[in-house]
């Protein structure tokens, strides 16, 4: 049985643009290969850990390379299809259930696309593997925006409204930097009444419009940090056609998906995985390179 699984890209860069942006870029690019001379440690992901799984494979400047969440807690039962009777699974300590999750990183833009898998790994536990395993100046991973949905909302002249919702805030409270007091002094009074999750908006008055600056400065900043799960992030304004265009930056987002053939037991063919990651990513990977490359020194 056929099931597509979602693959998302994301660009790896350097937190800050400073001189130092270009030699953080290449200390990313080769942390993102995952070399396979280096000896690995796992990172806690909720009801078990998250490692690599077997041997990155490199071809024209493109990793390939495979996570593995391994389920240590609450582990269901087998379960008889007749008589629903419930079984322990016979598994050791040092055993659980495995889940892969594979990805793709381009070393000529810094992006890796990553299969959306449930149970699996996620991004959050992607970016403390990283941080466990490699000594490494503070990076993000921005969400690759279709760039022309991007394009669009930078050249917008004005933005009448702007609407957020934002689960476990508190996460990113502490990274806001001056360009988003506003957003601060929000997340910071979310913070004292200790809320999981905030939501706000702002509107113009009739004939006015927000401030174009403050406006893409937040969503730049909630774009490119996925320390929190964003759930809602629109923002309506002129794109010279429609005085109230709206720019979705959930559903604008860059994304595909690749088809696997589903078995009894669950195991993905990783080699078929990886062709079809590859064949996903060249549809996109000019109008990547041209919008993405990483800089030159």
């Amino acid at each position: 049985m056929p099931r597509n699984l979602n693959i998302y890209f994301y660009k790896v860069e350097p937190r800050f643009d400073n001189s130092e942006y270009h030699n953080t870029q290449e200390l990313l690019k080769n942390a993102f290969s995952f070399p396979n001379d280096i000896e690995y440690n796992s990172v806690h992901q909720k009801g078990g850990t998250v490692d690599l799984f077997g041997n990155r494979q490199t071809n024209d400047n493109i990793v390939f390379g495979t996570f593995t969440f391994i389920q240590t807690e609450n582990i269901p039962p087998k379960q008889n299809l007749i008589t629903k009777a419930t079984e322990d699974l016979d598994l050791t300590d040092e055993e659980g259930l495995g889940y892969q999750t594979s990805f793709l990183f381009d070393k000529n833009t810094n992006i890796i696309v990553i299969v959306n898998r449930r149970p699996g790994v996620n991004i959050s536990s992607v970016v403390k593997f990283v941080q466990n395993n490699f000594d490494l100046p503070v990076f993000r991973l921005s969400q690759v925006i279709k760039p022309s949905a991007l394009t669009s909302f930078l050249n917008a002249p004005n933005y009448k409204k702007l609407k957020v919702k934002i689960a476990n805030p508190s996460d990113i409270s502490s990274l806001i930097d001056a360009n988003n007091s506003s957003l601060k002094e929000i997340l910071d009074a979310n913070e004292t009444l200790n809320s999981g999750e905030v939501s706000f908006e702002f509107k113009a008055d009739k004939d006015e419009s927000l401030t174009n600056t403050a406006v893409r400065n937040i969503v730049r900043f909630l774009q490119r940090n996925n320390e929190t799960e964003l759930k809602e992030l629109k923002v309506w304004g002129d794109d010279g056609d429609n005085p109230n265009h709206l720019y979705d930056f959930i559903t604008d987002r860059l994304k595909d998906f690749i088809t696997v053939e589903v078995q009894r037991l669950g195991n993905f063919r990783i080699a078929e995985v990886y062709r079809q990651l590859r064949e996903k990513y060249d549809e996109h990977r000019h109008m990547l390179i041209e919008v993405y490359s990483n800089r030159d020194e």
